[in-house]
């Protein structure tokens, strides 16, 4: 009887195990996205980076550690073998990172419509404390204003006459000085009497296309046409 021993029979170890942080990869895209989306939206980018940064950086150790399987898998195939394992795990592994990527972009957009919905917010809030002015005004003059500017002593804070998403004006600190630089509405209806414009439009924000009218609700409208001013570079 021979005492000389079986070579030893290719293992597919190396390779499932490639195989199985590539499928363990996918995961890291979703936990990059939960906690480097919230750093976007709260205003900490660097935050954010070094969270995608370290996505990344598990992908590509992924990745390296599939391709080296995959070059013992061919360079020594009577120890290893199950090459597919490994080409599949890489694959997962640049598909994760991938995706890792593309978060980047999404999550900054994701902070500009979170920062356009706050700035939409705020309009909305001082078309509404300017209308309540303007009926006030209306109580007591009979008629609303020919100007913004008259409801000096009626409104009591004057920014609440700037739109938020206005980057061509700079709200007002107090009534001493306003000018139109610092007010982004525009009255629709000057002279008019209350009861006579309560289903109208009395005021408008040019840039975000709020309408409050002479009930006192406010409504999203199409730009007016021919309207005497443009606010131009609004968000």
């Amino acid at each position: 009887m021979s005492n000389q021993k079986e070579p030893p029979q290719p293992s597919k170890k190396l390779a499932a195990a490639s195989l199985f942080l590539g499928v363990a990869s996918l995961s890291c895209p979703f936990v990059v996205a939960a906690l480097g989306a919230p750093s976007v939206i709260q205003g900490q980018p660097g935050k954010a980076a070094v969270t995608w940064l370290i996505g990344l950086g598990v992908c590509g150790s992924v990745i390296g550690a599939c391709l080296h399987t995959r070059l013992r898998t061919r360079n020594d195939p009577a120890r290893f073998t199950g090459a597919g394992f490994s080409v599949a795990g890489m694959v997962f592994g640049i598909l994760s990172a991938l995706l890792v990527l593309a978060l980047a972009p999404l999550s900054f957009s994701l902070r500009r419509e979170v920062d356009r919905q706050v700035k939409v917010g705020a309009c909305a809030e001082n078309l509404m404390a300017t209308g309540r002015a303007l009926q006030g005004y209306a109580i007591d003059h009979g008629a609303y204003p020919e100007s913004l500017a008259a409801l000096r002593g009626i409104l009591r804070r004057p920014e609440r006459l700037w739109c938020a998403g206005d980057t061509n004006r700079t709200p007002a600190n107090s009534w001493e000085g306003t000018t139109a630089d610092n007010i982004s509405f525009e009255l629709l209806r000057p002279g008019g009497s209350e009861g006579e414009h309560q289903t109208n439009t009395v005021l408008r924000c040019p840039i975000h296309r709020l309408e409050w009218m002479g009930n006192g609700k406010l409504r999203h409208s199409q730009p007016w046409p021919g309207t005497s001013r443009k606010a131009k570079g609004g968000q």
